[in-house]
């Protein structure tokens, strides 16, 4: 008995929406250059490769708040910052950054929790190596509204960039 052309037509479709909706957690890097907003970003890894989450676009800002959720302003967290690196206490702050997709099929959103403990972390050498900013979670919106992901999130002095790796899934 043959099976009816429509039927089998169904079935590759269902394969190829399960393939591109994949819940599986896969591994990626979002780069971004230190300095004001309205830079591109990069990423790359098995997240990208699999449409996860957008190859490139543009930093569109941050928004940051004390641990309370009161917003603060960029002189506010470093004046928080600087305190502690002169006192070998903790900073930790949380920050909100939105990336737009360079092909318009979605935003990514990044939560970070920044957390710099400077009695572990030297402040003498502190800007001449990379160091664990914090970690953080990711989701989005257009194509990406079911991305789920999290991780730790690094500055790499040398190469001048906010690093971001995790792993993340969307579907």
């Amino acid at each position: 008995m043959q099976r009816p052309r429509h039927s089998l037509r169904l079935i590759a479709l269902i394969l190829v929406v399960s393939a591109c909706s994949s819940s599986e957690q896969m591994a990626f890097e979002l780069e971004l250059p230190m300095g004001p907003p309205e830079q591109a970003f990069v990423a790359t890894g098995l997240a990208v490769d699999d449409g996860a989450i957008c190859p490139s676009g543009t930093w569109l800002g941050v928004r940051n708040e004390d641990l309370d959720g009161q917003e603060m302003s960029h002189e506010q967290w470093a004046d928080v910052f600087d305190a502690a690196m002169e006192n070998g206490g903790v900073a930790e702050a949380r920050g909100f950054r939105e990336f737009a997709c360079a092909d318009g099929s979605g935003t990514l959103e990044i939560e970070d929790h920044a957390y710099l403990d400077f009695s572990v972390i030297d402040a003498s050498t502190y800007g001449s190596e990379t160091v664990q900013w914090g970690t953080f979670t990711i989701s989005g919106t257009g194509d990406f509204a079911s991305l789920s992901g999290s991780g730790d999130e690094f500055i790499d002095f040398a190469q001048e960039s906010f690093v971001f790796t995790g792993e993340a899934a969307n579907g």
